[in-house]
Formats: structure tokens, sequence, C-alpha cells
């Protein structure tokens, strides 16, 4: 009940001071340790905020502490997982007794009756959709590829480890099946992928194959917690792309083979990204004649749409009819993974990893994947660098193989993720174009050619000018013109006054549409609010700092150029002289 005196109410019972808690009280109020707490929140999604006024909602002291809504630990009150957290506190003491009392056969009863619980729930709370649970799917993917990588210790459970494997290896199946991959891009982490379903874009990032180690500065606890609950998301979400597409879910199951090997040959296949995934019934469905229906009604929209799809069908075979083995020192698995997705075979060496499906040296290999100087020739099949693969993903087609020989120059591998409005570097626009099929460098290259030769030829004309004026006029005629100019009377020189030339900003007047764009903007400044006028004020901020960055960028490659074409001059010039 809020107390009131004349009308007024007491200090603290409304507004930020009973609309925030502190993360001490909630804990007090839920009656939970530190970690079962922080446990919780991050299970049900709820994060710590920032009150506008640290002393209200402190009432009075405005010290450094952490505070929650207090509606969000309402919520939390009547949560089943409280006590299930609870039961296995008991449970832990029980188990701690028994081992104390060395009462082996007691303890191991105690471990059969270990408390378990599960979070369907918790995800049907949190995502009401399928396309919200997929919008979440960037970060997700990332912790698990990045567990899937960890070795198991004292604080990463061996469970943990292989259960985000299996989910990693059952995804990166399905968008081969799918041949939803849209973009790559390597970096110094890792490789970033980009796929779309269900008209989601979800991008996240894989580590390259080397031996992680375990670092002591990162709580593994809470990433822990978090990858807990990315693991059940993630089973639905593929539980739920299997059955949609009448898939088998899981792929491989103990009970679907009575021979052990069958199963670990499968298992090999699924791990090396090689595995046919079996339908769960076989329907056939009837092909429906688009085009002819297109063509008898005779709508543009339809054929626009036709068209369309039809280019997104191309895009997703672009390595169709080729046979590309990966060679022992290139990385196996990103290369697997893109050239599967878009309708290549894949082979690599059989002692190396397993899944191969054919031979080096078998006739129908039309490319050969190989990071070194050299590559071993063979009339009908072409050596590429990986590099190959991945711009031609990224441009959607296939890139001409003379830039990507072996032991050749590379052009640069760029970000594909660029937004609009920001720095596309010119080599963007070619790259375009040799996937398009064109060759954009014949008359650019031959132009500049010959612009730099005319220059070369013209300052040679110049020098050799020079040179003959000075050997053709006689010593006679040298001493006879510094004997006049001896001679000449010395006149005083004049000063003329310098002219001062009136300023480009004095000369031009302000153009009318200028002035009137200025006076609407301050009028509509004067009739909106402060803090759209703050939110209007970020916004340009923004804008000016991507401008600026833009402008910088481009001034650093025109200078790049330039000192380009000066080196080159000057190499030719050596090789003149020598």
């Amino acid at each position: 009940m809020v107390y009131k005196k004349h009308g007024m109410k007491k200090k603290y019972t409304a507004g930020e001071a009973t609309a925030y808690i502190s993360r001490k009280n909630a804990r007090k109020k839920l009656q939970l340790s530190l970690a079962d707490f922080r446990r919780l929140c991050i299970l049900k999604g709820i994060y710590p905020r920032e009150p506008k006024s640290r002393k209200k909602a402190g009432k009075g002291a405005a010290s450094n502490r952490t505070y929650y809504y207090t509606k969000d630990i309402q919520f939390l009150l009547h949560e089943p997982l409280i006590e299930r957290f609870r039961a296995h506190k008991v449970f832990l003491k029980k188990l701690k007794k028994a081992e104390g009392r060395r009462d082996w056969k007691k303890a191991d009863q105690v471990r059969d009756t270990r408390p378990l619980y599960n979070m369907d729930h918790i995800v049907l709370e949190r995502y009401p959709t399928f396309n919200d649970a997929l919008r979440d799917m960037d970060d997700a993917l990332t912790m698990i590829f990045m567990f899937a990588r960890i070795p198991k210790s004292s604080t990463v459970h061996a469970e943990l480890v292989a259960n985000c494997r299996r989910i990693a290896f059952e995804w990166m199946n399905y968008c081969i099946h799918a041949q939803c991959i849209r973009k790559v891009f390597v970096s110094i982490k890792g490789y970033y992928y980009q796929v779309e379903l269900k008209g989601e874009t979800i991008t996240w990032l894989v580590a390259h194959e080397f031996a992680q180690e375990h670092n002591e500065d990162v709580d593994y606890k809470v990433m822990r917690t978090f990858t807990e609950f990315y693991t059940n998301v993630a089973s639905f979400i593929l539980y739920k792309f299997y059955t949609e597409d009448n898939l088998k879910y899981p792929p491989i199951g103990q009970n679907d083979y009575s021979d052990d090997e069958l199963v670990k040959r499968h298992q090999s296949d699924l791990e090396s990204l090689t595995l046919e995934l079996r339908k769960s019934k076989t329907v056939e469905l009837p092909e429906d004649d688009i085009d002819e229906l297109a063509a008898a009604t005779g709508d543009e929209g339809l054929q626009k749409a036709i068209e369309q799809e039809k280019s997104q069908r191309a895009q997703k075979n672009i390595f169709k009819g080729c046979k590309v083995f990966i060679s022992r020192e290139c990385p196996r698995s990103p290369l697997a993974f893109l050239l599967r997705s878009l309708g290549a075979e894949v082979s690599w060496d059989s002692e190396l990893y397993p899944g191969a499906t054919f031979k080096l040296d078998d006739d129908c290999v039309t490319h050969l994947v190989i990071d070194r100087p050299t590559a071993p020739q063979k009339l009908g099949r072409q050596a590429v660098q990986p590099q190959w693969v991945f711009d031609s993903v990224n441009f959607g087609g296939l890139m001409p193989t003379n830039d990507y020989v072996p032991g050749a120059e590379l052009p640069p591998h760029l970000s594909p993720f660029v937004k609009e409005g920001q720095y596309v570097p010119p080599d963007m626009e070619i790259l375009q174009s040799k996937a398009r099929g064109e060759d954009p460098g014949i008359g650019k290259d031959s132009d500049e050619e010959v612009d730099e030769e005319s220059d070369d030829d013209a300052e040679d004309l110049e020098d050799e000018d020079e040179e003959t004026e000075e050997t053709a006029e006689p010593p006679a005629k040298k001493m006879a013109k510094v004997a006049i100019e001896e001679e000449k009377p010395n006149k005083p020189t004049e000063f003329k006054k310098r002219e001062v030339k009136a300023a480009g900003r004095d000369k031009k007047e302000p153009k009318q549409d200028v002035i009137e764009a200025e006076k609407n903007k301050l009028a509509r400044a004067a009739q909106t609010s402060k803090k759209r006028k703050r939110l209007l004020e970020r916004i340009e901020k923004s804008e000016r700092k991507d401008k600026g960055r833009i402008e910088k960028l481009t001034t650093k490659r025109v200078n790049i150029d330039a000192q380009k074409k000066v080196d080159v001059k000057k190499s030719k010039k050596a090789a003149k002289s020598n």
C-alpha cells in the first residue's frame, strides 16, 4: 500500500525505484546462488538493464550495481528449472556424502538417480515461430562450430563436444542437400558462410582447422550454458528441416543398421560431407510445366518470376558437371562443402581421409585444386588454386581459370558482405564482368599501355632535343652571348603591385535552391522535438563518418595506383638503359 501524506507519494515507491531491482535482491527473491542465477538468466534470455538514473533505481545509492527489470524477475519465480537446480544440489550433496564414507554401492545408486531436465518449453517461449528461431541462428551456429573444435577438459565435457560435432555435420549436410549457400569469405579468423533458408539469411563463422588450446582468461562455464541452449534450438530446427524435405532424421541411427561396420562407414561419410541423405518415404511429385502455363496466361509478372527462379536455379548449380580433386595441402572441409553445395563431385586422397570417391589419375577429373607452385599436367584437366572456388561462389559463376593457375599472382579476395553505401573497390566490377564471361581488360589495358608508351616517348624526345641543342651550338657563339650580357647596363628593377584576387567563396553567391533547403531544414528542426533532433543528429553523424571513410579509402587506392604506375615507368626506364 502506497503511503500518502497531503496528496503526495512516499519517496522511492514508484518509478525507476520499483521498475528496477538489483542482482543481489533478485537472488534473494529467487533463493539462488550466483552461478544458478546467471545460468537461469542465460537460458531464459533475461539480461541486465541500464536505468536512466542509477540514483533513483538504487533508492538514493548511486553505486555500481547490476540492475534487472522487476517484471523479468517476477517472470522467473514460477520457472520449473529452479526446482531442477535445487534437486541437482541435493543430488551432489548425497553423492559427496556417499563417496566420503567410501560406500561405493550407495554412490552408484545415487548416480543412477541424477536429475535431468529439458528446455523444450524455453525454446517455445523464446521463439514463437520458426522464422524467429532462424533469425537467432547466427550466434548459435558460430558457438556450436567453435565447441566442435575445442578439445575436452574439466570445464568442457566430452558429451557437449560430441553433440556439437554431430549438429555441425548434420547442418552442413543439409545445406549441401538444400543448395542454399550464397556467400563465403576467408579471413584470418576463419571461414564466413552465408546461406538463405525460408527467406532468412544466416551467417556464421567456422575457425581454421588448427589445434585449439584452452585459454584460461575465458569463462567456459558461461559459454557452455549458451551452447547448451543453442544445441537444443539447433536440434529442433534440423528436425523440422529434415522432416519437411522428407529426409530421415537423424541421418544415421543405431537401429537402422545391423552391421556396425556399415554404421561406421556412414558416419565417416557424414563427417566427410559425402553422405547422400536418405528419404523417409519415396514420394514422386508431378512436375508442373510452368513455362507453358505462363505462355498461356500471358502474365508478365509470372514470366519475370519464372526467369528469376531459373537464374537462381542456375546459380545453385554453377559447379554442375565438374569433378574436382582436392590436393592434400588444401583445406578439405570448406572446399568440399562449397563444391558439393553447388553441384560438383568431390574427392581427395583416400589415405589422408575416408570418403574418397575417385582418384586423381581418373580421366573423369576436370579440375585439380592445388596450392603448390607447380602442378602435374594432364590433358583435359585444369589445375587451379583454392581461391578459384571461393570467388566462383561469391560471383555466381565459374571464374576464368587463367587467373588462378598454380604459381600465378591471384586477384584480390574481396569480401562479398558489402552493404549499400559502403566503399566498393574497383576490382569488384572487373571480377563481376569476368564471372559473366566478359573480358574487361582488353581496351583498358591497351589504352593505358599506349598512354604510358607515349609519355615515355615524349620524355625521351625532350631529353634528346636538349642534348642536340647543347651539342649543336658552337663554342664561339656561346662566348659572344656571354659578352653581350655583361655589357648590358644594370637597370633598376621596378616592383609592381600584386593584384589581390577575390576568393572563390566571395565571388560565388549561394544558389537559391541551397538557401531554400537550409530554410526548410531549420523549419523542420524547429518543429521536431528534442528527442527526434538528437536522433537525426546521430544519423547525420554516422552518414558523415561513413562518407569520410569511403573518401579516405578512395584516395588511398588512387595513391596506390599512382605509385604502381611510377614504379612501372622506373622499371621500364631501367630496362631500356640496360
